[in-house]
């Protein structure tokens, strides 16, 4: 949800979801950070281009920092804030998170496969530039101990 909201909307759409919710209901958001935890220079300066074009559109690349305070203005109360990390490729030593991990790469790299068209001419390099940027990308996860970090907040309408 956090990707579609616009900077300046957050506001209006928390405290619409608190005039809706049911007394004694429960709202529960869980978004990703949009940045990625302990990233290689290459994964650092695609981090830097998307906020800068999140900055250009009006979009938040820092949601997630700010999302409890914006919570708290549109009127919920007794918020849990709880975040969970998920490795980026498969450098966990335990099983389940290595798991996890592989599946978390699989998804990035189809993102990144999927966005192709988007950076490409945005940077100015050629389509081979770019699939080896993402293969740099995809080690820097390994390399870096890379991580995904997912938050959630629950809050209870009294």
């Amino acid at each position: 949800m956090g990707q579609l909201i616009m900077k300046d909307q957050w506001k209006h759409v928390l405290s619409e979801m608190q005039r809706v919710l049911k007394p004694n209901g429960y709202i529960e958001l869980v978004e990703p950070d949009l940045w990625h935890h302990n990233p290689g220079p290459v994964q650092q300066a695609l981090d830097e281009f998307i906020q800068g074009q999140c900055d250009s559109i009006g979009y938040d690349f820092y949601f997630t920092r700010f999302l409890q305070e914006h919570m708290e203005e549109a009127g919920f109360k007794g918020i849990d804030h709880r975040t969970l990390d998920i490795p980026s490729g498969e450098w966990p030593a335990e099983g389940e998170l290595k798991q996890f991990g592989f599946i978390n790469k699989e998804i990035q790299k189809a993102y990144l496969k999927n966005s192709k068209t988007l950076y490409v001419p945005k940077w100015g390099i050629t389509p081979e530039e770019y699939d080896l940027a993402v293969q740099e990308v995809l080690e820097e996860f390994e390399e870096y101990q890379g991580f995904t970090r997912f938050n959630c907040w629950i809050s209870h309408k009294m």
